[in-house]
């Protein structure tokens, strides 16, 4: 196997949405080349222009070293490490399109969050099974409590790493770590990847409770609640509970749950308040991964004969079976 790319190989982040634009901006430093791909003209406009994504992360400034391209062989030209942080129902396809440019030396890292709806496989698999035989083994995956507004103006965070090849984690963590942005290498690829998938629909829960005006005490119950189920989801998909206790589960439910920067939060804000999924999601221009995460952790719990009640209320009441109400008893012991 060729061994990993060096520290400073140039990265390609797949994807200018809010996480993407963060990472750019946040992760730069001098002697690394960066480049951000988007397929959206208006965003790579706003970017050359303003060094600013008005559309998905206004505010926060992308350096002018860090190139901004449409064009997919040219943000891959030169690349040692390939970030995907599109949303997470279109990684297959851009997986595919990736795989041709790939050099064999290069390293995939994944930090979109989300199962595959149909198929239920975690975001390294399917990257995995797109890639050329030389990359299938050379997927890692980042995932932990990341708002991107805070990694964007450099505000002091940790989240976990892993990867199928330790010396592959090794050169990713090396790769990536920053004075202000740490990462913990876990050996739990499954695990890192099932806390960053489920906490995104326990914060439309989180939501309801706060548009319901439920009171902090109602919201930790919650919590408990969802970290103990998120556990049952992790093993289901071969991860360890441990995992969950770390960064990419209790730390990313927890920030996830509580900051009003938080998308599926907002969402479930809404809900608690009478409105309807269809309604609010016309509203954000940002993907709200919760709601494919609670079709997925329903999808799962049949599967593998889970009990999952919280999760299973949260899907009911996104599908309109349930009112919003109902996040109560569910909620509670």
């Amino acid at each position: 196997m060729s061994p990993p790319p060096a520290t400073g190989a140039q990265v390609a982040i797949l994807g200018a949405g809010s996480l993407g634009t963060a990472l750019a901006a946040g992760l730069y430093r001098t002697g690394r080349s960066f480049s951000l791909w988007t397929i959206e003209d208006d965003v790579a406009e706003s970017l050359r222009t303003y060094r600013e994504n008005v559309k998905y992360l206004p505010g926060i400034k992308v350096p002018r070293e860090v190139r901004i391209e449409t064009d997919l062989a040219a943000a891959m030209e030169g690349a040692g490490y390939v970030l995907f942080t599109v949303p997470s129902h279109v990684v297959r396809e851009v997986a595919r399109r990736v795989a041709p440019l790939m050099t064999p030396e290069a390293v995939a890292v994944s930090a979109a969050k989300g199962l595959e709806r149909e198929s239920l496989l975690r975001m390294s698999e399917v990257i995995a099974s797109e890639l050329p035989e030389p990359n299938k083994t050379r997927v890692a995956v980042l995932s932990g409590p990341s708002l991107a507004p805070e990694v964007g103006d450099g505000v002091p965070t940790g989240i976990d790493g892993a990867a199928m090849d330790p010396e592959i984690g090794r050169a990713v963590k090396a790769a990536f770590t920053m004075k202000r942005f740490r990462i913990k290498l876990r050996k739990d690829v499954p695990g890192v990847e099932a806390g960053g998938t489920f906490k995104n629909l326990y914060a439309i829960g989180a939501g309801i409770c706060d548009g319901l005006s439920l009171g902090h005490n109602t919201k930790a119950a919650l919590l408990t609640k969802a970290l103990s189920e998120m556990i049952l989801c992790a093993r289901a998909l071969g991860g360890k509970a441990s995992t969950l206790y770390g960064l990419s589960g209790l730390g990313d439910l927890v920030v996830t749950c509580s900051s009003p920067r938080s998308r599926n939060r907002t969402l479930g804000e809404h809900l608690g308040r009478g409105h309807k999924v269809a309604e609010v999601s016309r509203g954000m221009v940002s993907v709200t991964e919760g709601v494919d995460a609670a079709h997925c952790a329903h999808a799962l719990a049949e599967r593998h004969r889970l009990r999952v009640p919280l999760a299973e209320t949260i899907h009911r009441i996104l599908e309109g079976e349930e009112k919003v109400e109902a996040i109560i008893k569910a909620a509670l012991p």
